[in-house]
């Protein structure tokens, strides 16, 4: 018996196979978006609240200045548009009186202020806070740093215990004035945190298919997609026609990101993976002896 010409037989050890002669035509391709980031002002506001015990004038004004200087050092380091607030100084004479406590409502003044002169910025303060006593500090400090803390980040430069009871964002381990181990910690924390970081996003639609693939596929099943909405085809797996004139595109579904520490902050990925068919789709797909399966009417990707 001779056998249509549309038909071939596979004799192999016993088993007969159907041989599709005309099989789907597919491709696999993958469109990809990835966010960009934007780096926001640095602003900082220095808060000292250190202790000598000689009492001596001359030791407790050197303390302030070379802390105050180590601070300004690492934060002016940083690539990005920058503004140092007054300091807060709570120990003027090195003393850490019982009673101390911030002035919170300048201080807050002076952070809206920097807030809006950036008005086209996502501004958080960077609080920082030193003390080179191994001593719970008073919880008026605790308080006001907090406060302080709000929409803004506390770094501390401290000794435990006082570094665990603020729980701060950051924390530089304070050793002693003019240690060049600890101005390099300083540096190195604001080289790991600083620029924030806020996502920029481009959330308008994407082409998932390439100006080579786009004029020859016919159909199209979506194989997966990672933070990104489907449109004009469908998304469950299932064969899309494709119509050049509304051709099927993406658009990123991410999660808005605003001045995040640098160190806790990544770009964001979408991503389609798509599997075309340009020509017999409708035929039979076999990826081994025995399995044939119609790409049209089968869910999901073959290739």
């Amino acid at each position: 018996m001779k056998l249509p010409l549309s038909t071939f037989l596979l004799v192999a050890c016993g088993a007969v196979h159907f041989t599709e002669p005309n099989p789907p035509q597919l491709f696999r391709s993958v469109a990809q978006y990835t966010s960009d980031a934007v780096p926001e002002p640095v602003v900082w506001l220095p808060v000292l609240d250190l202790f000598t015990e000689s009492g001596n004038a001359a030791a407790c004004a050197a303390a302030h200045d070379w802390t105050l200087q180590a601070i300004h050092d690492a934060m002016t380091a940083i690539q990005a548009p920058q503004m140092e607030l007054q300091h807060a100084d709570l120990s003027p004479s090195c003393a850490q009186a019982a009673d101390r406590s911030l002035d919170t409502n300048s201080l807050e003044q002076e952070i809206r202020s920097a807030v809006a002169a950036f008005p086209s910025a996502h501004v958080r303060v960077v609080v920082v806070y030193a003390n080179d006593i191994a001593l719970e500090v008073p919880g008026a400090i605790v308080d006001g740093l907090q406060t302080l803390r709000q929409g803004g980040l506390l770094w501390t430069m401290t000794r435990d215990p006082v570094s665990t009871q603020l729980a701060s964002d950051r924390t530089i381990g304070w050793t002693f004035v003019s240690d060049p181990a600890l101005r390099t910690a300083i540096g190195s924390a604001a080289a790991l945190d600083l620029p924030l970081q806020t996502d920029s996003i481009d959330d308008g639609e994407k082409p998932i298919l390439g100006r080579d693939d786009l004029p020859r596929a016919r159909e199209i099943k979506i194989c997966a997609a990672s933070q990104a909405v489907v449109q004009n085809a469908a998304a469950n797996g299932t064969p899309s026609p494709v119509d050049t004139r509304r051709p099927p595109t993406f658009r990123p579904q991410f999660t808005q990101h605003t001045a995040v520490p640098k160190s806790q902050f990544s770009l964001q990925h979408a991503e389609i993976d798509v599997e075309g068919c340009s020509a017999h789709c409708d035929r039979y797909f076999s990826a081994r002896p025995g399995d044939l399966r119609r790409w049209e009417t089968t869910a999901g990707c073959l290739l």
